[in-house]
């Protein structure tokens, strides 16, 4: 489950936009907010992340810039018919 749905199904409902959630990346522009509301989305981001969004721990150890590493340094073999080194 992603960060979007955790917030969207937890209460209140927050929802955002996640137009580049295929790049890995999580944008939020709040709008219409009180301080309040923005330190209550930054708890429950806080709360997914450290939890995992279904409410169990995440299991992988692996950061965000090994992943990148990994993907990036096999990329042209991941993709079908691309080369084959």
């Amino acid at each position: 489950m992603s960060i979007r749905n955790g917030l969207a199904e937890g209460e209140p409902s927050i929802k955002i936009e996640d137009y580049s959630s295929a790049h890995g990346i999580l944008g939020i522009e709040p709008t219409c907010v009180s301080d309040r509301d923005v330190e209550t989305i930054c708890e429950r981001i806080a709360q997914i992340v450290r939890t995992g969004a279904e409410g169990t721990p995440p299991q992988s150890t692996e950061t965000f810039d090994d992943r990148r590493h990994r993907l990036l340094s096999t990329w042209p073999r991941r993709i079908p018919g691309g080369p084959q080194a």
